[in-house]
């Protein structure tokens, strides 16, 4: 996702600095396009993946998950610089009644890579709680739904792991012979 940025930067800096006309701005755009396409690939292959892995024990995904989504939020913040970029070169009274169409694809696409950067959480945490390793509770219900609203993605991701631990921390102590008490 960061490559394709660094194409679609490299077409600002070209239109900004009067470069493009000696540079080839449109094939950097078309590479930007093709490395946003390798990132919906690839996200679908972890789909796909995490589906077919449901039933095996599989390592909890959801401290990666986490670390995807904090590492992405730069990405997210120029992504939105260059949507701003995009809609105010429309602002072109001949060009107005382009502008729904391209914030519906801007947000569309956008949306679709921010759900397959947690996909996986999902899958594992349905998993998880339908063999009750894991116990529904307001902190996962809620991770969950972040999970599908901008910007709540990361936080919930944190609500996942949060409650991930704590689960486990329980089942270790449950699972551990008492400790010695000690006296004072």
């Amino acid at each position: 996702m960061y490559i394709a940025h660094g194409f679609f930067f490299a077409v600002f800096f070209a239109i900004n600095h009067d470069y493009a006309d000696k540079w080839p701005v449109m094939q950097f755009f078309e590479f930007g396009g093709v490395f946003i396409a390798l990132a919906l690939a690839c996200g679908a292959v972890g789909l796909v993946l995490s589906l077919v892995g449901m039933k095996k024990e599989l390592p909890s995904p959801l401290k990666m998950t986490l670390i995807v989504k904090l590492a992405l939020i730069p990405w997210y913040g120029f992504n939105v610089y260059y949507a701003l970029c995009i809609i105010g070169g429309m602002l072109n009274p001949f060009l107005w009644f382009i502008i729904p169409l391209e914030i519906a694809v801007m947000v569309s696409v956008t949306w679709i890579l921010m759900i397959l950067t947690g996909v996986q959480d999902v899958v594992y945490v349905c998993q998880a709680l339908k063999d009750k390793r894991l116990a529904p509770s307001p902190a996962v219900i809620a991770g969950l739904i972040m999970q599908f609203i901008f910007v709540l993605d990361v936080a919930g991701a944190g609500l996942l792991v949060a409650a991930a631990g704590k689960a486990a921390q329980a089942s270790t102590t449950s699972s551990s012979p008492a400790a010695p008490s000690s006296a004072l």
